[in-house]
């Protein structure tokens, strides 16, 4: 697993008794430099907060043993480039004695079909093509992942998209008027920029999605077909077909890819 270090200092009798110390600390993360400067009235406490406040991608804080008192100081990324390094110059807390680091930094280290790959975190994109593999815990034989299609999730927003197009073809019908059905707004009966409005909204159900190919190139391939008013309806069961048939392709239909060139 990818790790960020952790560091001890020296033990002190007290967390809030003035050290006497007079100098400064350096803290190194590649090439990231950082220096606390550190007083003789400064406490640990005071050099806890100093370095925290220094800029440098770390937290300090005092830790207690039981009996005495010590800097942690934990890097704030992981992954073995940030490795952190001390130099003491006129001060004696501690942080660069031998063994002082009790955890390195670190990459997280796996394998996926054989291929070992190394990363910063235990977030690990690029691997599974559109997955996040969030790593917890070190294995000793391999572990199977298994990705699913949530379709119920995804024909839910359908759904919503039917409704609300749904709901401005029918505010149309009820403004301008359509068949029998008086108009309530005189003033748009029959307006003809209305019914171009209309129109547009219309071909976006019935037009091939820029950038899509084979099966599935129209919203109505899917399931999303024009009734004779022009309003939506949604065949649930034909789009869990395209979906187990061809998921890339359907996907296309509804979101932008650039590697494709999908406008969805």
């Amino acid at each position: 697993l990818a790790r960020e270090q952790r560091t001890f200092g020296a033990a002190f009798g007290a967390s809030n008794t003035a050290l006497g110390f007079t100098g400064s600390l350096g803290i190194d993360i590649g090439a990231a430099h950082s220096s606390v400067t550190v007083a003789a009235t400064d406490t640990l406490t005071d050099i806890a907060a100093k370095i925290s406040a220094s800029g440098a991608r770390v937290s300090a804080s005092v830790f207690y043993t039981g009996s005495q008192y010590k800097l942690l100081v934990r890097g704030l990324d992981s992954g073995a480039a940030n490795a952190v390094s001390f130099t003491e110059t006129g001060t004696s807390l501690g942080l660069n004695a031998p063994g002082a680091t009790y955890q390195a930094a670190q990459d997280a280290q796996l394998q996926v079909e054989g291929v070992t790959i190394s990363r910063p975190t235990n977030q690990v994109t690029g691997v599974v093509p559109g997955v996040t593999l969030a790593l917890s815990r070190v294995t000793a034989s391999p572990v199977t992942v298994t990705v699913g299609t949530d379709t119920a999730s995804v024909k839910t927003k359908i759904s919503a998209l039917v409704s609300a197009y749904n709901e401005v073809v029918n505010q149309v019908h009820v403004q301008t008027g359509y068949g029998s059905t008086k108009p309530i707004n005189m003033a748009l009966a029959g307006d003809s920029t209305m019914r171009r409005a209309l129109s547009r909204v219309q071909s976006i159900i019935g037009n091939v999605v820029a950038g899509t190919s084979g099966r599935y190139t129209t919203l109505g391939s899917v399931g999303l077909q024009s009734t004779r008013d022009g309003t939506l309806s949604f065949d649930a069961a034909k789009f869990d077909a395209a979906v187990q048939a061809d998921p890339t392709s359907v996907a296309r239909l509804f979101v932008n890819n650039t590697s494709s060139g999908s406008i969805g």
